[in-house]
């Protein structure tokens, strides 16, 4: 059996789920404020940078995830899915250099990914219940207040 993940290492994954989910509201008061904007539109870049921040923001979660070995059934079951390796290939394909624009690591996850923006989104909200228990579960055993 694996050793459980310490307090500090789940500490340290939960800045990187803030950190995503940030990005993920940005993403969001944007397209509430903006509307679904089309490439042609001079908003549209800004979305699809906000985009791809969450996204590759996410995916540094997932990756912490399984090195931490923690378990979920919610969280589980939605990293059950090949689209976790296809948002790894579009992580890769935001923060590392790409020669050609419109690389292939971006249309195959939204486009061959079942449904990415709902499972992105599903696993984002899924990770944040995960999250929110493990810290009244923390607070069940040491008090008040966490240290």
């Amino acid at each position: 059996m694996a050793p459980m993940a310490s307090h500090e290492e789940v500490l340290a994954l939960h800045r990187y789920f803030l950190q995503a989910n940030q990005m993920r509201v940005y993403y969001d008061n944007r397209l509430a404020q903006e509307g679904v904007a089309s490439v042609d539109d001079d908003r549209w870049a800004q979305q699809w940078i906000d985009m791809c921040l969450w996204y590759a923001c996410l995916y540094i979660v997932i990756e912490g995830w399984k090195q931490l070995d923690l378990s979920d059934d919610g969280v589980d079951a939605l990293l059950a899915s090949p689209s976790v390796g296809l948002l790894r290939r579009f992580r890769n394909g935001v923060v590392h250099f790409q020669p050609t624009y419109w690389d292939d690591r971006f249309s195959e996850f939204l486009y061959e990914g079942q449904g990415a923006a709902a499972w992105a989104r599903a696993v984002n909200q899924a990770m944040g219940r995960y999250f929110l228990g493990w810290f009244q579960a923390e607070r069940g055993r040491d008090g008040p207040g966490l240290d």
